[in-house]
């Protein structure tokens, strides 16, 4: 937009051009109507005590003169100050907004996601860099928020890809088997018996990976609501070893809880799901007979740390561990999907907490959550 469209366009101009036209034309009227009695005055001044006092005063050489001179001095009395000020203001008004003009400029290559500086920010305090300041903390949240969204798009890509990479290896078991048990004459008893029961084992396996992978989402994407109260740590442990005692007795694991304890404002629900994930993963994975959980209480963090005597984690795979999809390779439960980890992991992080892994073939595997105060 250039001068004359932002003359016409904004009203402040017009505003201050008609203030001083009216000052102006007050000027004119002012000094039409009153430069006649300035010259008389100046003359009667000027004559005092002559012989110009019995004469008409505007008969007398010199009024017209005056007459004028006091016109345009009453004139420019009123009409220099109105230019002046209609100037300087009008170039003030100008330079402000120009400074708009480039911050709506700058406004939109921020909504079209051109990565814009923002000139007027921190530069001034008036009004339009309080306004330029604000654009600018806005710019950068937006591209926060274009950034997370972008990260949580591939996320989401990533996601459905290995689940969707899941399904079909599930799926492709229960085609193959389907197709055989299709030809009953090529199979004895005991194989369609031991068809049909691998076709369940599949369907119950996919019935897991869909609820976990749901249950994933939901955490991933902030739907949870976590009802936070204060409670023992040792009490979920309990409960969570509790809940997995027939899958312990199956394996032939001895798991306990140490007496010590600690009171923690945490969902006991959601945080005994995460122990029940860190424990299925050692149970599944570990090839441990011992499982032990301990709590830890300081003024400063509460923690409990999860240990079995397996056989360890291997240094470079610890980084992995709570990726999605990521089950050892060496696991042939078939129940395990690969995504408890980062459920806990995403159960621990809600409240505030981190998951620390220690790990050794001499000492087994610590999985230690800490819960700052």
């Amino acid at each position: 937009m250039d001068t004359a469209d932002l003359i016409l366009f904004n009203r402040t101009p017009l505003r201050l051009l008609a203030g001083a036209m009216a000052l102006v034309l007050t000027g004119l009227l002012v000094g039409a109507v009153s430069c006649g009695y300035c010259a008389d005055q100046l003359m009667e001044t000027a004559y005092a005590g002559g012989a110009a006092n019995d004469f008409p005063l505007r008969l007398l050489e010199g009024w017209e003169r005056l007459r004028l001179q006091s016109f345009w001095g009453i004139f420019l009395l009123f009409a220099l100050p109105a230019v002046i000020m209609a100037v300087v203001g009008i170039l003030s008004v100008m330079q402000e907004y120009r400074r708009l003009e480039r911050l709506h400029s700058q406004c939109l290559q921020l909504r079209d996601g051109i990565p814009t500086e923002i000139t007027d920010a921190y530069a001034e305090c008036d009004s339009v860099g309080r306004a330029a300041e604000g654009v600018h903390c806005l710019g950068r949240q937006m591209h926060h928020m274009t950034v997370a969204l972008a990260q949580e798009k591939r996320s989401l890509a990533e996601f459905l890809t290995d689940l969707s990479h899941q399904l079909k290896t599930v799926l492709a078991v229960i085609r193959l088997n389907s197709d055989l048990l299709a030809e009953p004459e090529l199979l004895q008893a005991h194989q369609r018996t031991q068809l049909a029961e691998e076709i369940a084992g599949q369907l119950d396996h996919m019935e897991i990976l869909l609820r976990t992978s749901l249950k994933l989402a939901k955490l991933e994407a902030g739907a949870v609501e976590y009802r936070m109260q204060e409670a023992s740590l040792a009490k979920t442990c309990r409960a969570a070893v509790t809940e997995l005692s027939p899958l312990l007795r199956q394996k032939g694991i001895t798991a306990a809880v140490a007496d010590t304890d600690a009171l923690l404002y945490h969902d006991g629900v959601w945080l005994r799901e995460a122990l029940q994930n860190i424990l299925k993963n050692a149970i599944d994975h570990a090839e441990c007979t011992q499982l032990k959980l301990t709590v830890t209480d300081t003024p400063v963090y509460a923690s409990v740390t999860v240990w079995d005597n397996g056989k360890g984690i291997p240094r470079e795979e610890i980084p992995k561990l709570f990726e999605r999809f990521g089950k050892r390779s060496n696991s042939s439960d078939m129940q395990s999907v690969g995504i408890g980890l980062a459920i806990a992991q995403k159960i621990v992080a809600s409240h505030g907490g981190e998951i620390t892994v220690f790990s050794s073939p001499e000492e087994g595997t610590r999985f230690v959550l800490t819960f700052l105060r």
